[in-house]
């Protein structure tokens, strides 16, 4: 079932993402994934920008100005 939803999930927890990723997908969500900002970036340049963009769950003070750059 394609919800027609695309997520862009960065975290640079390797095993935490592909847990996320898998429940996403069962959902019928599609998945992009980064490991840091820069991944992030470069993978919201080659695909569907996404719309809406949660609070960074991080205490880098770096990864703010990313959510503003992508949302």
């Amino acid at each position: 079932m394609e919800k027609g939803y695309l997520i862009l999930m960065v975290d640079d927890e390797q095993e935490i993402v592909e847990l996320v990723k898998d429940y996403l997908v069962r959902e019928g969500f599609r998945v992009v994934t980064a490991g840091d900002g820069q991944g992030a970036l470069e993978a919201a340049r080659t695909t569907n920008r996404p719309t809406r963009t949660s609070p960074p769950l991080t205490p880098d003070p770096r990864a703010l100005p990313l959510r503003f750059t992508i949302g």
